[in-house]
């Protein structure tokens, strides 16, 4: 997908200032694609059902209104930014990291190992 390397399933956040890191697990079901975010001994952040668009250096999933749905670990300022819909932006960051970011925040993850 990014770089036509293989991608994790699953990201811990790295840069959270909070102790408690985001979860991103990416799955897909008969060609559609879902992103859930869980933020650690908090639930659910986000989950998305979106497509999956790549550009040169990066995937994007877009995403419309009807296609997130927020947890109780979401923040009004997140659900505020995206309540209409939007996109998140996966670049790699060398071989074993993943920027993830959006509107208003970004996060660096480094895969979880099963």
């Amino acid at each position: 997908m990014l770089a036509d390397q293989p991608l994790s399933l699953k990201w811990e956040e790295t840069t959270m200032d909070d102790a408690k890191p985001l979860v991103v697990s990416i799955s897909g079901n008969r060609g559609a694609l879902s992103v859930a975010f869980i933020k650690t001994t908090k639930g659910l952040w986000a989950d998305i059902s979106g497509v999956i668009c790549k550009t040169d250096k990066a995937m994007e999933i877009r995403f419309t209104a009807d296609q997130i749905h927020f947890g109780p670990a979401a923040s009004w300022i997140l659900r505020y930014a995206l309540s209409n819909g939007g996109k998140f932006t996966l670049t790699r960051v060398g071989d074993k990291q993943l920027q993830v970011q959006t509107t208003g925040w970004s996060g660096i993850f480094v895969p979880v190992e099963k």
